[in-house]
């Protein structure tokens, strides 16, 4: 699967198999789809990426009153969260869960991040049913 550069490119595909990499980390999380039984504390994404620096810096993620997701570049508001793009596309493409990745240290949270992170990403089967429908 190929994006051309006139299309909104949410994911790169790395090879054959199912390994993907979020090309843009603003573009991918305003079209993820978030569990959002309720209304959670903000978080405050710290994103490296050593590829693409448009994905590297400070991000602010909120969901309004209808759960429509909210992203600020250059926002700092909520609980801190602290990683890599490839830790971050493996968690929300749910390969690994917010918990076993703090655990292992490429994640750094607190506890009450790891709680909403683990509370609005959806398992790992939902995720693959709704990217193979795209």
């Amino acid at each position: 699967m190929a994006f051309t550069a006139g299309e909104t490119a949410k994911f790169r595909r790395k090879s054959s198999r199912i390994s993907w990499r979020a090309s843009s980390f603003e573009e991918f999380i305003r079209q993820y789809p978030f569990d959002i039984i309720s209304i959670h504390d903000d978080l405050h994404f710290i994103i490296d990426d050593p590829i693409m620096e448009c994905n590297c810096g400070d991000f602010s993620l909120r969901w309004d009153a209808a759960g429509n997701t909210i992203l600020e570049r250059g926002g700092t508001r909520g609980e801190t969260v602290r990683c890599d793009i490839q830790t971050l596309t493996a968690m929300f493409y749910g390969y690994k869960r917010p918990t076993y990745l703090k655990r292992v240290e490429r994640l750094q949270a607190n506890d009450t991040a790891v709680r909403i992170l683990e509370d609005i990403i959806p398992s790992s089967s939902r995720i693959s049913r709704i990217i193979s429908k795209e």
